[in-house]
């Protein structure tokens, strides 16, 4: 049961939403939402802040080829993304290695977690992938504790240890980071570890959101128009919060603005055509 928890907790959604509206508007279900996307927003909200994020595809090839670590590991990251045009799983671990050889502890972060929590056979390696975390951790990677916590609570490559998996993501809270905000929320509203406590779920997954983790975003916008959170009349922050977790490419983003667009919630003009191209990409 215990497991099972744990599964319904990571890869869906609450569904205890309520559509309203107009009449002639959809009622959307938004139990559809079944996407496991906190590992690679993390990623990506971490890796926003290098400068290399938004230079030149080939740029950043040659760049990497040359030895740049800041290159090779965003790089690596473009090839990972699952919504990139040049996603190549193996390409990606070939640059991660050469970064890690260089000592880099963003690589270690990143191929680490990647190891760990992959449903790809071919790539998953969860015994490699919590050594290579745990180093990156004990090297001062911030970004990557509350992977290395839940990678503690579940017994994920290493022998269970609820007590520090909890320290290890309190730790990452107390630092900002916007992974473990968000892992703290879904604990609390799953009451793993303790009673569940929605109005700490709340804060900490809106937290996170603030800090433009893309999967809070999203997240936040499906709790503002919950009525488990009871947030009534904050329909146009939920839509605006959907939009730019979209725009991010983020998958639950792009279904919740998709259902904006269907739904006629938010403030957003009804657009049945444009709904369906973002539930298309979700």
């Amino acid at each position: 049961m215990r497991s099972a928890k744990w599964l319904l907790l990571i890869i869906a959604f609450a569904s205890s939403i309520l559509p309203f509206g107009w009449v002639a508007c959809a009622q959307v279900n938004l139990s559809a939402i079944s996407r496991d996307e906190w590992l690679r927003a993390e990623t990506e909200t971490f890796l926003r802040k290098t400068d290399a994020f938004n230079w030149d595809y080939a740029d950043l090839e040659g760049l990497a080829d040359s030895g740049d670590v800041r290159a090779m590991v965003v790089f690596a990251y473009i090839h990972m993304n699952p919504k990139s045009l040049h996603v190549q799983s193996e390409h990606a671990h070939i640059y991660l290695s050469k970064a890690v050889g260089l000592g880099d502890i963003r690589a270690m972060a990143v191929q680490g977690a990647d190891l760990l929590y992959s449903a790809d056979p071919e790539v998953a390696d969860p015994l490699r992938g919590f050594s290579l975390l745990k180093r990156a951790v004990e090297n001062g990677a911030i970004f990557g504790k509350a992977h290395l916590g839940l990678a503690y609570l579940m017994g994920k490559g290493t022998q269970k240890d609820s007590v520090l998996g909890q320290r290890l993501i309190d730790e990452a809270v107390g630092a900002g980071s916007a992974n473990g905000l968000y892992l703290q929320g879904w604990l609390q509203w799953g009451g793993l570890g303790g009673p569940a406590d929605l109005s700490r779920a709340f804060e900490f997954v809106g937290q996170a959101a603030e800090l433009s983790h893309p999967q809070a975003m999203a997240e936040f916008s499906r709790m503002l128009i919950s009525a488990e959170f009871g947030q009534e009349g904050r329909e146009a922050e939920a839509a605006l919060l959907a939009r730019n977790s979209a725009f991010m490419r983020n998958p639950a983003g792009e279904y919740m603005y998709g259902y904006f667009l269907e739904s006629c919630r938010g403030g957003i003009a009804s657009n049945k055509e444009q709904a369906l191209q973002w539930y298309t990409r979700a």
